[in-house]
């Protein structure tokens, strides 16, 4: 029964996904900077698309700065601070996240850790790529792309998430981020 209403309430909410009324929120992106003689890759956070972000989505992005880091460095991560301006785990974190997360197993988690990330100059780390939300009525498409790295090991975890905002909550329909 569960799966049945789960499922209806997806294809409900995929299908409100309108071109004309949908907005697009490209919060880390991949983008080209020149260091030396090299014009390298580096993830950015966009800060005009995060000041453009409402409350709820503001705490869906400040939920994805626990799960992959943005540029992280003792303790601040780029995401987190142009979402609060403050430091990673910090109480203004923490409160959207619960506010708006009440009854998400894996946020409370998060918060249980300080909303904690590997600074991005540690041996084992996972820094986002892509963090994107497309937006339509009440439905949010999460793109992500996050690049991992273990030891000198690399690999890439991409993919697409899906939440709903209803009733002021974010309700995580489709989590993947993270299972592999």
């Amino acid at each position: 029964m569960k799966k049945t209403i789960w499922f209806c309430l997806l294809m409900i909410s995929l299908s409100s996904f309108k071109k004309d009324d949908s907005q697009h929120y490209v919060l880390v992106k991949i983008a080209h900077k020149q260091m030396g003689h090299k014009n390298v890759k580096v993830a950015v956070v966009n800060i005009e698309d995060v000041k453009r972000l409402n409350e709820p989505l503001k705490a869906l992005a400040a939920f994805y700065s626990c799960l992959a880091g943005s540029n992280c460095d003792d303790g601040k991560c780029e995401l987190t601070t142009a979402l609060f301006n403050s430091a990673q785990g910090s109480v203004s974190q923490k409160n959207s996240i619960s506010k708006w997360f009440s009854n998400n197993v894996t946020a409370k988690k998060v918060l249980a850790q300080n909303c904690f990330v590997s600074s991005s100059s540690s041996s084992s780390f996972a820094d986002y790529a892509l963090l994107e939300f497309l937006v339509s009525a009440d439905t949010v498409k999460i793109n992500y792309a996050v690049n991992e790295y273990d030891h000198g090991k690399s690999s890439l975890n991409k993919g697409q998430d899906l939440a709903i905002i209803k009733s002021n909550q974010v309700l995580m329909i489709k989590q993947n981020i993270w299972k592999k």
